[in-house]
């Protein structure tokens, strides 16, 4: 793109700029209908204009600097423009891809992504919002993959709500908006706590405190040393599948290529995810501070989660006490802890989170199921998935990932209407939670598990008590967990000891407080005509109350944050072994996608039912006889409406 060529200004002529379209370019208008004659002679007006006063002649002067030096103004500006937009239309995209003006991004910063002036919960934000300011005004490029059968599973409503909802504001209490129907004095009083509490939070608990080295002058170590003032390169995912980008292909000065870096990063996210752990375990009653030896073997046993690998299972004997001993011990058989994965199934997790960090990419946390699992009696912010998400969302952007979790459970039904349409409504799974044992078992659940190994270019890691025999159907290599009990975590409810217990754990047994929701808080922008009921409805004896959803949120939390652990260890190993970038088989996931799904496909091809050896079918062919490729097969389908319950 040349730039545009002009006519030098002329006295007599005035200056109009163009549509903003064509920014920079001037059009000339003759203020008389010719200045040169058809002979080519000056006519009476221009010979007029050398008959000026003195002061006409310094006005005049005056007049024509200015119009130059406005020309000149212009003209820069417009090598500018072109210089920034090189290649790029005015719908601001090129012929092969967006070009983003913004500066680099950086990661895992001490700040965090959250709140600011995309809070608009809170004056602020509100202000900057109001003069059209912030995210929610931004040009926003929803990332897409290049593999063909991938879900779209993020819109922009998503991307402004990840970073302006006011709950993980680390310097804004969320109870401190100015949207509560309360005083100014009020207000500023809980801010005042929230700043007091946060400090002492940091002050007992330790605070993130990543630095890049190219930040720090002094330090001479990183392999990347800063040679300008330009942020670091980043990696160009965008025609990777599975954004499997080969390790070649990385910038020499990305952060995931500079060893320094990285050993800050993993040195801080391995004391982050210890921090958040004894945070759980302090919270429901087993703090590492104040507990003995047995009070902490116990909470070993109980908070296990147990990773169990065949060849640990095997036993030179042939009696069964034996045999499910050694069961037991390898953790194939455990009955306690949080909950147990086979080997391979949770080095599948943890590829996908090395993956999902080393791309700076989404992980999405999927609950299907009923009633009980959509949260029904609770408020919204009480769903199990909701709590977990919570919890674990700053975590994973310290990370450099965004997590996006999404209760799908619908009460009265189950899992089987969004099965049979799971490459759309569920959308991408990372890790995918089934929990509708009140209203499904059988067929219906054996579909569940294969769409979601099926469907979207993601094959999750399933937690179910549900296998049937998809291990044998997926040759081994399907991926899935299972949870435990937790019961023998929290002791006994009574009048007589709930005061001594930590509120999460009291009445866990639900015999009392089950229920702790409201159906509105008073704004100060706006009164309801209707009257509010006092809680939501469906507070039943099958639904759970808020403790127990926020117990279920923590064993996810808990199950990631032991597979985080997992593969910071990894990735230090790898960089040990093989420097940086970590190399491409600790966080690839495209092959164990094809791999996973291929085999499901194949094992799952059976024959019809043969009299004599009877039904060899599996649960999910015997769901629909007449049908049985909605077995191998990604489904999809489209509804009216969908209500679905997303937080990110």
């Amino acid at each position: 793109m040349s730039s545009p060529k002009r006519s030098s200004p002329r006295m007599g002529q005035k200056l109009k700029r163009k549509t903003p379209k064509a920014m920079g370019v001037l059009e000339m208008e003759s203020e008389t209908d010719g200045l040169l004659t058809s002979n080519g002679h000056q006519n009476e007006t221009e010979q007029a204009t050398w008959k000026m006063s003195n002061n006409q002649r310094k006005w005049t002067f005056l007049t024509l600097t200015l119009a130059i030096l406005v020309g000149l103004f212009l003209l820069r500006t417009d090598e500018i423009v072109e210089a920034e937009t090189k290649g790029v239309d005015e719908t601001g995209h090129s012929e092969l891809d967006h070009v983003e003006l913004k500066p680099p991004k950086k990661f895992h910063t001490t700040s965090g992504s959250f709140g600011g002036v995309n809070n608009i919960a809170h004056p602020g934000g509100a202000k900057a919002a109001a003069r059209g300011e912030g995210l929610a005004f931004e040009e926003i490029i929803i990332p897409k993959s290049n593999v063909g059968h991938a879900i779209p599973s993020i819109d922009r409503p998503n991307l402004v709500n990840s970073l302006g909802h006011y709950i993980h504001d680390e310097h804004r209490s969320p109870y401190a908006s100015h949207l509560y129907d309360a005083t100014r004095e009020e207000l500023e009083q809980r801010q005042q706590k929230y700043i007091e509490k946060m400090q002492k939070v940091r002050e007992e608990w330790g605070a993130w405190d990543f630095r890049d080295p190219r930040e720090d002058e002094s330090n001479t170590n990183t392999s990347t040393p800063r040679t300008d003032d330009v942020g670091r390169s980043e990696a160009d995912f965008a025609n990777a599948p599975y954004k499997d980008l080969p390790v070649e292909d990385f910038p020499p000065d990305s952060w995931q290529a500079d060893e320094e870096y990285l050993g800050r990063f993993l040195d801080e996210a391995k004391k982050l995810v210890h921090r958040v752990k004894e945070g759980i375990y302090a919270e429901v009653g087993w703090p590492t501070k104040g507990s003995d030896e047995k009070r902490l073997e116990d909470r070993e046993k109980y908070f296990k989660i147990h990773v169990w690998d065949p060849p640990d299972c095997e036993t030179d004997s042939d009696a069964k006490n034996q045999i499910a001993e050694a069961e037991i011990k390898c953790g194939k058989k455990a009955k306690e802890g949080i909950a147990k994965f086979q080997k391979h199934a949770f080095d599948g997790l943890v590829k996908k989170l090395l993956h999902a960090m080393m791309t700076n990419d989404e992980f999405y946390a999927i609950l299907g199921g009923h009633s009980a699992a959509a949260g029904h009696g609770n408020d919204f912010q009480q769903n199990r998935i909701i709590t977990f998400h919570h919890l674990m969302e700053p975590v994973f952007d310290k990370l450099g990932m965004r997590l996006i979790s999404r209760n799908m459970a619908m009460g009265g039904v189950g899992t089987l209407q969004f099965s049979l349409a799971g490459g759309d409504l569920y959308g991408e799974t990372d890790i995918l939670e089934w929990d509708s044992g009140m209203t499904e078992r059988g067929p219906p659940v054996d579909l569940f598990n294969k769409q979601a190994i099926l469907s979207g270019e993601r094959v999750p890691v399933i937690m179910t008590n549900n296998l049937f025999d998809i291990m044998n159907e997926s040759n081994e290599t399907a991926w899935m967990g299972t949870y435990f009990d937790s019961k023998p975590i929290f002791p006994e409810t009574t009048f007589d000891n709930c005061k001594s217990q930590p509120y999460a754990a009291r009445w866990y047994n639900q015999k009392e407080e089950k229920y702790n929701a409201i159906c509105w808080e008073p704004r100060s922008d706006f009164t309801p005509a209707a009257k509010q009921a006092d809680h939501p409805t469906s507070q039943v004896g099958w639904h759970p109350g808020n403790r127990q959803h926020q117990w279920s949120g923590r064993k996810l939390a808990l199950v990631l944050l032991e597979a985080l652990q997992a593969a910071f260890e990894l990735w230090e190993d790898g960089i040990a072994k093989n420097g940086a970038p970590l190399a491409a088989s600790y966080w690839h996931v495209g092959d164990s996608y094809k791999v996973i799904r291929e085999n499901v496909r194949t094992h799952i091809n059976t024959p019809k039912p043969d009299e004599k050896e009877g039904d060899i079918r599996s649960e999910c062919e015997k769901l629909m006889p007449w049908l049985p490729r909605v077995c191998r097969l990604q489904m999809h389908g489209k509804c009216e409406k969908l209500f679905m319950l997303t937080y990110v």
